[in-house]
């Protein structure tokens, strides 16, 4: 077979119809031997296919009904694996006769499980018939992304060490006439068929975990799960028909709609913000060797950044180098290479006990313990030696930004820049402007954090911000149903069913009783929305920390914990707050849990922290796990209804008191 009798295709943009166009005259043109198609995503080629795939554009059925023929015509097909593969492209790849790559560290995945959406075109059946029902269920479930050195253990491609192309042909010219094994025997036949009983127990145990990571709200999980059990049982054709009826109900579902809304819409929205004109920031400053400290020192380091990251404590800098390094050891963002990316990061950073180290940075964030009168002492000095074009950030969770830049002597180059933990992997960045901050301080924040690959939503000046206040709101409800004698673990066990990733007390626990009692009583000064009653979550607290009882870091929080921080049942918790006889409807605990964070949300609009509301439904999505297929803190206003949602805030008003009001 000669290199002019192959049609050579791009796999890009197959939603414009030309990759179609192509592949039709290639099979049907007579001169034409084999098609080799030509795989290679672009960053964000998955993303821009969203739209189109929601609005259900007409190509999708002609590609549905192109790849079956193309893998049951007389032709060979072979799929060349040149870059990074995902989404559309994917699909199209699994349906080549042949896969090849010659490199075993390129990525493959389907991220669309993010945007509440699933495969179209077929991969439900044919990746887990190629490669195993539980390698397919990571893969479409989890979102998880494979190398192409795991997927060719798999079998769903072939690395090889010689020319692409040149082993493209010789692949082409030992296989004239190909068939899918999926094509040449019946689904009782094939190790997939869903019937056995060891492939039912497989499945139930998928089932299970599932249910554990998402919401029953959530449509795609579920609809790919069914694709998975229903369609391995039947033909090819049958189960690709099973998974374009369940792509209809997906497509049209609230929680793809409300996923499209906060992680694609809001999120671009966001990322467009971010391209500014500002200079790139090159030398970093961060104060405070701690967990966060050193998870934005990692951060910008790993962004290319020279850092100095300065701590008072020899001891905090030597751990602090011991996480960088088992970040870099862990961190799926380094290329194939690890052991030389991250000796080549880390050579970005200095430690040091010196604040002078700051004098040539362009960016030094102060990232201390949250101690109001510390921060202003740390700052005044770090304002001292910073050059006249420096910025200074403080990485404060609540204390207003316009207070804390009142010791700087520049307070229009100060500014908020609220990171999340972990940072080397959270994506949200919460700016906060200040009521002296420049505007081309706010572009230089925003260009900062597009180069840390964050996602950045602006707010203005106030205690807890947005981010901090809702979540304070959130814990401090728990804490109340808490002195109330309702079950600890009803409570996180609602949350996780209704979608939080931890319940409300682990997360208290998590966080330990300290800070969050630091952060309740530095939001009680202010008064502020939900905050009028943090005075009382502060005094039940107070019970916990008083007995040394600080979170999972002491080993008894509102749980206690065994060696291996598991939870353990509390009995001293049952001597502070005994247990109610009757304990509450998990539709009660949910709503109150739920409600309080909306109407945190809108006190927080009313006051003109945060304007838009599609960024606040994507920092609540990004910053503490808000269950996406709700789609956000305003959004959940829409998902219930809003006449049902102020009908639900005068019940909890009457039971519970004002905090449930809705803000004018």
């Amino acid at each position: 077979m000669k290199l002019d009798q192959i049609a050579r295709i791009s796999g890009a943009r197959l939603l414009d119809a030309e990759f179609a166009d192509r592949v039709e005259v290639a099979l049907s043109d007579g001169a034409v031997e084999a098609v080799f198609i030509d795989f290679q995503c672009d960053l964000g080629d998955s993303a821009a296919e969203v739209d189109l795939m929601v609005a259900g554009h007409p190509v999708i059925e002609r590609l549905r009904v192109l790849v079956r023929t193309m893998e049951q015509g007389a032709k060979p097909v072979v799929g060349l694996v040149l870059a990074p593969v995902e989404g559309l492209q994917l699909e199209v790849m699994l349906a080549c006769h042949a896969r090849s790559a010659t490199t075993d560290s390129l990525k493959l995945g389907f991220p669309w499980l993010e945007y509440g959406l699933m495969p179209v075109l077929g991969a439900t059946q044919r990746l887990p018939r190629l490669c195993g029902i539980e390698f397919a269920a990571g893969m479409l479930l989890r979102a998880k992304s494979v190398t192409t050195a795991e997927a060719a253990a798999a079998g769903l491609l072939e690395i090889v060490n010689e020319d692409l192309v040149q082993a493209a042909l010789e692949w082409a010219a030992g296989h004239p006439n190909p068939k899918q094994p999926w094509d040449t025997r019946t689904a009782e036949d094939s190790t997939t068929y869903t019937q056995t009983s060891s492939n039912r127990r497989l499945l139930e145990q998928i089932y299970l975990k599932l249910r554990q990571r998402t919401s029953p709200e959530d449509a795609a999980p579920t609809a790919i799960l069914r694709c998975l059990y229903d369609g391995l049982e039947r033909s090819m054709d049958a189960g690709i028909r099973i998974e374009a009826e369940q792509w209809s109900a997906v497509r049209c579902s609230r929680s793809a709609s409300h996923r499209v809304n906060t992680l694609y819409r809001a999120r671009q929205k966001a990322l467009h913000r971010a391209l500014s004109k500002s200079k790139a920031i090159t030398r970093v400053g961060v104060l405070g060797a701690g967990l966060m400290g050193t998870g934005i020192a990692y951060t910008a380091a790993r962004a290319g950044c020279d850092v100095q990251l300065v701590d008072i404590s020899e001891e905090a800098c030597g751990r602090s180098l011991k996480r960088m390094q088992k970040m870099a050891l862990n961190d799926g963002n380094l290329n194939g290479h690890r052991a030389i990316a991250s000796e080549e990061l880390l050579g970005r950073v200095q430690w040091s006990s010196e604040i002078k180290r700051f004098a040539e940075c362009d960016l030094i964030i102060e990232a201390i313990f949250e101690d109001a009168s510390l921060k202003k002492t740390k700052l005044a000095e770090i304002s001292a030696l910073a050059g006249s074009t420096a910025i200074i950030a403080s990485n404060t969770t609540t204390l207003p930004i316009s207070d804390l830049a009142l010791w700087c002597d520049r307070p229009e180059r100060f500014i908020g820049m609220h990171f999340f933990a972990p940072v080397e992997r959270m994506e949200l960045l919460e700016i906060v402007v200040g009521k002296s901050t420049a505007s081309d301080t706010v572009d230089a924040a925003f260009q900062f954090g597009r180069q840390l690959a964050k996602t950045s939503i602006t707010v203005q000046d106030g205690p807890g911000f947005f981010t901090s206040r809702i979540v304070a709101a959130y814990l401090q409800e728990a804490m109340f149903m808490v002195r109330e004698g309702v079950s600890p673990w009803m409570i996180d066990n609602v949350a996780q069913n209704a979608g939080m990733i931890l319940g409300p007390l682990t997360v208290a626990d998590l966080l330990s009783l300290d800070l969050l009692k630091a952060i309740l009583d530095s939001l009680a000064r202010y008064g502020r929305g939900s905050a009028t009653n943090a005075a009382d979550a502060v005094q039940i607290l107070n019970e916990f920390v008083s007995r040394s009882r600080l979170g999972r870091k002491t080993g008894a929080g509102i749980f206690d914990y065994s060696d291996g921080h598991d939870r353990i049942d509390s009995v001293t918790l049952r001597k502070i707050y005994p247990p109610a006889t009757i304990q509450p409807p998990a539709e009660e605990i949910e709503r109150r849990l739920f409600v309080i964070q909306s109407i945190e949300a809108l006190h927080a609009m009313r006051e003109g922290i945060i304007e838009d509301p599609s960024a606040a439904d994507l920092a609540s999505v990004l910053g503490w796990s808000y269950p996406a297929c709700r789609g956000g803190v305003i959004a959940y206003l829409d998902q219930v209804g809003r006449t049902e949602f102020e009908r639900s805030c005068i019940a909890l008003q009457k039971k519970f008191g004002d905090r449930f009001v809705v803000p004018s």
